[in-house]
């Protein structure tokens, strides 16, 4: 077994079980490692930096904030950030492709007890059904949503999606409070781009939070946090 304090990806990816310590709270993680090379599907199967980075910010932060909030994640992958804000006490909505919900299932399952508010949601914001899903979602008024590492660039050098994920933020952004966390890789600047300016057009202000100590210690330079919240 190997200890990190910083972000390792290639360590971090090679593991079927990882153990996240943060604050007073331990999280196990299964993953999936060989899935990676058999589809884009795969992504879904292990943990990228930005869930850590994203943990590492929610963290830092008041943790009376989080006590009985709604939280949605999107694309919640293995569910790392969502099922730490849910021992935090935050009522909380895990959504991701129905090809990731059974990974997503068992890593809440073992990380879980009956005290714990938390579910497991189909959601593909790119399909009919996802968008009813959402509108159905938005009427339950979030008080946060968060997601880290839903943009990238796919094989062909195309963005996929942005505009997509930014429609799936504003339909769940209903309350008047209502506050987006966004970890994001720093892959391209035609993805930044692109997102800032997709979600400006949706009405949303975004800003870049500062490193706070907890994402300063695990030297992950290469990730950024955006908070954005309806103007």
């Amino acid at each position: 077994m190997k200890s990190l304090t910083s972000v390792d990806r290639w360590t971090a990816q090679n593991a079927s079980t990882i153990t996240v310590k943060v604050s007073e709270c331990s999280i196990r993680i299964t993953q999936q490692p060989r899935l990676l090379d058999a589809s884009r599907a795969g992504v879904g199967a292990c943990l990228w930096d930005s869930a850590f980075v994203l943990t590492a910010f929610l963290a830092a932060q008041d943790q009376l904030k989080w006590c009985g909030a709604h939280v949605i994640e999107l694309g919640a992958g293995l569910g790392l950030p969502g099922i730490f804000l849910a021992a935090q006490g935050a009522r909380v909505a895990l959504t991701d492709k129905q090809s990731v919900l059974p990974l997503l299932q068992h890593n809440v399952q073992q990380n879980t007890c009956s005290k714990l508010n938390i579910s497991v949601e189909e959601l593909d914001w790119e399909t009919e059904d996802g968008h009813q899903k959402l509108k159905k979602m938005g009427s339950a008024r979030a008080d946060y949503i968060i997601a880290a590492d839903c943009l990238y660039i796919d094989e062909g050098g195309c963005t996929p999606g942005i505009g997509s994920f930014v429609k799936a933020c504003a339909a769940l952004c209903t309350a008047p409070h209502a506050c987006c966390y966004i970890a994001m890789e720093k892959r391209s600047a035609s993805v930044t781009t692109g997102f800032f300016g997709a979600a400006e057009n949706a009405g949303f202000a975004v800003v870049e939070v500062p490193v706070n100590a907890v994402m300063l210690a695990l030297k992950a330079d290469h990730i950024m946090v955006l908070q954005m919240h309806k103007r």
